[in-house]
């Protein structure tokens, strides 16, 4: 399988999950089949990667919907990382997605409580109207929605 090279400068990206890891764990890039992941586009390039977003607000806004309802654990790049640009994804320009293709270094930097998420969940409703994450249907509305989250969550 032909694995595409990295295509930007290093810096730091977050990766979203309501698993508790370890403080410190090493991810290995893994292919949609083998994630099981609902929210992915049909046409979206099937080879190993660590889906990774600059923000965690672009990572939430990317997330399926069932991942709101219980803890997200906040995780980062443990060191600057070069990514891969993603292709045949409608919403990477409003979450910012990027791809790394080798295993990485991430340490947990945050928690996300499930009061919060309702929280969030509330604000964007009220401010952008109907809007679930993961359940959308124009990149206009996720974009909206995920300028109300940056006023909510912040992180390094």
């Amino acid at each position: 399988m032909l694995k595409p090279r990295p295509n930007c400068k290093e810096r730091h990206f977050f990766h979203l999950t309501n698993k508790k890891w370890a403080k410190e764990i090493i991810l290995k890039p893994k292919t949609m089949e083998q994630l099981h992941l609902p929210n992915r586009c049909d046409d979206e390039p099937d080879f190993p990667k660590i889906c990774v977003a600059p923000t965690v607000p672009g990572c939430l806004v990317a997330l399926p919907a069932s991942c709101w309802y219980s803890m997200i654990y906040v995780y980062r790049t443990a060191e600057p990382v070069r990514s891969v640009k993603p292709w045949d994804v409608v919403d990477a320009d409003v979450t910012g997605e990027r791809w790394i293709v080798e295993d990485c270094d991430f340490i947990q930097v945050g928690k996300i409580c499930a009061k919060q998420l309702k929280e969030i969940r509330g604000r964007v409703r009220k401010d952008a109207g109907y809007y679930f994450p993961g359940m959308i249907n124009s990149t206009y509305t996720q974009r909206k929605a995920r300028k109300i989250i940056e006023k909510y969550i912040e992180f390094p």
